[in-house]
């Protein structure tokens, strides 16, 4: 029974591991320490928060967390991953969104009107993990870690898209975890090895 709950306990006390993995999500490479992600076709709750990150991040959870505990039309529980992905969309907004897991079939509408079901397209990832503290700087310095290192590697940023933080949302604030994402696209000019 303990080893049954190990993923758990982990994700709670945050030791790093195998989070993040879901069925809609398969690693197809790697560029030094960045996964190449193939994402399959999935849904999202979401909802958008204008407000620094830090407030952003709670106010987003708050609203997803209620619609997933019933605050729905259906008035059902639903089960979320335990990642919650911020993407700044300009000064101060913020998607924050997370996935429901578990669930056949159609996701119940919200009743919060700043609440939507949002249906994910398949895309490719670059995503780098973090395990310290995700502070602005740590963010700042892996997002440019990233992009120096997607540089000649045969995959390129969409420049169409902004970098996706993700945060465990059930972790204690003293182990938080967390990854940094950006949509790429395989180059035509591959470099082969």
């Amino acid at each position: 029974m303990i080893f049954a709950k190990k993923d758990t306990l982990f994700a709670i006390i945050g030791i790093p591991g195998e989070r993040g993995r879901s069925a809609w999500s398969e690693t197809i490479g790697r560029v030094g320490s960045i996964e190449i992600q193939l994402r399959a076709p999935h849904f999202a709750v979401e909802t958008r928060v204008k407000g620094p990150r830090r407030d952003a991040r709670a106010k987003g959870f708050r609203r997803l967390r209620d619609y997933a505990r019933g605050k729905n039309r259906a008035h059902c529980k639903l089960t979320l991953g335990e990642g919650l992905v911020l993407q700044e969309e300009r000064t101060d907004l913020f998607r924050v969104r997370v996935f429901p897991i578990g669930h056949i079939g159609s996701l119940p509408a919200p009743v919060d009107a700043k609440v939507r079901i949002v249906e994910m397209p398949a895309e490719m990832l670059a995503v780098e993990h973090i395990t310290r503290r995700l502070t602005p700087q740590v963010i700042a310095s892996v997002e440019a870690r990233l992009f120096q290192l997607l540089q000649g590697s045969g995959w390129s940023r969409d420049l169409s898209d902004r970098c996706r933080l993700t945060e465990s949302a059930g972790t204690l604030p003293f182990r938080p975890w967390g990854s940094l994402a950006i949509r790429v696209h395989e180059d035509l000019h591959r470099p082969t090895a």
